[in-house]
């Protein structure tokens, strides 16, 4: 404390609230009151020494040292998982990395770190403006220690994810979809050595029919597997595969409820070919239904030649070579 009030001060405050219960009578008294608070403020301020502000090096240690002790008390490490950071803006992104440096060199913390190395590192470019190619590939050297690349789903993968998930729209629970999915997991773990899970054994552990619907679904996952791994549009993401099933889906409930004979295979198709092919290429396709009053001249060409494109095909269609590999692959489905 550096000091009491006076006295003075005292008995004039409590002269004021004497004034206050009497009622104040005119503008001079009530100046004075004011006069007599300012000063009670400025006096109190001297009773209370200020606070030691802490520069940002020493709030850090000062955080780091509760921290650790924290975690020590605990005697357990702490794992933080941060998923889908390269959704972030790149600012967001940036002061993500920058506040986990302040946990680096804690013991007993980790952090697991899921996002799009490419994105992350376009971030970097963003927020260090001018910031070098090197300087963008050094930035995340330096930060990650363990990195662990997750190739993209194969053949294989896109396979069994398109089983589980035909299983699940059929219905399948409880013990039965628990054995396909091991079984699934099993054979994908050992694909290193064995030949793929065949059709046939991933239905068997369904216990359905082979002519049942479910029968239909897992044959049609065999057709569209390859194309959905391989296509450099889709490039094996299964959120983009669980899209397009989603929209299969959406439209087949269309075509029953408007009494139209579609099936899901060639609802799949079409969905298949509109992601791939893009817009302009699409329109051409549909126009060429219309026209041709639901069965084109060219589909049936793409279907006798195996695939090969017409040298009269629609200009959509094959100023592209990746968009021409793509339909000869499709017509084969």
């Amino acid at each position: 404390m550096a000091g009491l009030p006076t006295g003075g001060l005292l008995s004039r405050g409590i002269g004021a609230l004497r004034n206050i219960t009497d009622g104040i009578q005119s503008q001079e008294e009530y100046e004075a009151l004011g006069n007599i608070a300012k000063e009670g403020k400025e006096t109190a301020c001297g009773l209370i020494k200020p606070q030691t502000k802490k520069s940002p090096p020493q709030q850090i240690d000062a955080f780091r040292k509760e921290y650790g002790e924290i975690l020590e008390e605990l005697g357990k490490p702490l794992i933080v998982v941060i998923d889908n950071l390269d959704r972030c803006l790149p600012a967001n992104a940036i002061h993500t990395l920058e506040a986990i440096r302040l946990f680096l060199f804690l013991t007993n913390t980790a952090f697991i770190i899921a996002a799009d190395e490419d994105m992350i590192r376009s971030s970097v470019a963003d927020y260090f403006k001018g910031a070098s190619q090197r300087h963008q590939i050094d930035y995340l050297d330096k930060l990650i220690q363990v990195p662990i690349r997750v190739p993209k789903a194969g053949v294989r993968e896109i396979r069994s994810y398109l089983f589980m998930l035909y299983a699940i729209e059929h219905g399948l629970e409880g013990e039965k979809i628990t054995m396909l999915r091991e079984g699934l997991e099993k054979a994908l773990q050992q694909s290193w050595k064995d030949e793929p899970i065949s059709r046939q054994e991933a239905l068997k552990m369904t216990g359905e029919a082979d002519d049942s619907n479910l029968a239909l679904a897992f044959a049609r996952a065999d057709r569209i597997a390859p194309i959905l791994a391989n296509s450099p549009i889709i490039h094996g993401n299964p959120r983009i595969v669980k899209r397009l099933l989603n929209v299969v889906k959406m439209r087949s409930q269309i075509a029953k409820r408007r009494a139209m004979p579609l099936d899901e295979a060639i609802i799949t198709k079409l969905v298949i070919f509109e992601r791939c092919v893009g817009v302009d290429g699409t329109a051409d396709l549909y126009h060429l239904v219309d026209i041709e009053q639901g069965v084109p001249q060219i589909l049936k060409q793409l279907d006798d030649n195996g695939g090969q494109i017409p040298t009269d095909a629609l200009k959509t269609w094959t100023d592209s070579p990746t968009t021409k590999s793509f339909i000869s692959q499709w017509a084969q489905l």
